[in-house]
């Protein structure tokens, strides 16, 4: 990067102090790339550029040339340019890809800043590391996901996204016991299947009667017992395949919920909510 003076009629210069996308002022330059990318968003700003360090009356500047634009944008904020920001690039454009939500996208960037500082990335790939952060966020804000889920939007096979997760928790210290809304994975699951509303409330009706801290597992059993008590022919390994639960722990926790629940009061509710 050389220096120079920098001195232009105001009309030649386009000054470049936050972020055209999403209004952020944390602005980094690549120098991998030559491209001026928002931090906060990943929006690409600026591509193949060169930039200078240059003095623009009394002010230090940072500014990119761009012959196309016949302009010269100066950074009035300067460029945080550190090795985490330059890492976090990847991420925040394809965080920006995602379409999450608000609460989701910020968790998921500091889990992803946290493993970026702690050189997590030199184990896992970014796109792994994405799957979990997001798996991990997703767990917290009670929203019903599986592991499986990302193979589709990341390309990463069940068993990385699993590995990825369980060496943030441990290197991050986060605890890794299932957490989530039992009612939204037996609303989930249930619709996976392709059944109506009916047994979902009655799986929700057997799962008061808590036989375990898993919620995927809970819900699983819920549903089972659900079918059973509507009569919906159902067999174990399609619930077990649809909830990501194994065949024995769900005959387990289907038993145990069945010694617990007043199976007759569940019929009764059943067959209240079928004639309404």
């Amino acid at each position: 990067m050389r220096k120079t003076i920098f001195s232009a009629p105001r009309n030649q210069v386009e000054f470049i102090d936050k972020c055209p996308e999403c209004g952020s002022t944390k602005l980094y330059f690549d120098d991998k790339r030559s491209e001026l990318v928002c931090r906060n968003c990943g929006f690409v700003i600026s591509e193949e550029v060169p930039i200078i360090e240059a003095m623009h009356g009394s002010k230090a500047v940072k500014v990119l040339v761009n012959p196309k634009k016949k302009k010269m944008a100066v950074i009035l904020n300067g460029i945080l340019k550190t090795n985490v920001e330059k890492a976090m690039a990847p991420f925040y454009a394809e965080i920006k890809k995602m379409d999450l939500k608000k609460q989701v996208e910020a968790g998921v960037i500091k889990i992803c800043r946290e493993c970026v500082e702690r050189k997590l990335t030199k184990r896992a790939s970014k796109l792994e590391i994405l799957a979990a952060a997001t798996y991990i966020v997703s767990k917290r804000q009670g929203i019903p996901v599986f592991f499986d889920d990302f193979e589709e939007t990341y390309g990463v096979s069940r068993v990385k996204v699993l590995r990825a997760y369980r060496k943030i928790c441990r290197e991050l210290k986060i605890p890794m016991k299932p957490v989530g809304n039992v009612d939204s994975y037996i609303l989930r699951i249930s619709s996976d299947m392709g059944y109506n509303g009916q047994l979902a409330t009655v799986a929700m009706k057997a799962a008061k009667a808590k036989t375990t801290d898993n919620p995927m597992m809970l819900a699983a059993a819920s549903i089972y017992v659900a079918a059973a008590i509507l009569k919906i022919p159902m067999n174990q390994r399609d619930i077990a395949r649809y909830a990501h639960v194994s065949e024995p722990a769900l005959r387990e926790n289907f038993q145990k919920l069945i010694d617990k629940i007043d199976v007759v009061e569940l019929k009764k509710f059943a067959e209240r909510i079928s004639g309404d």
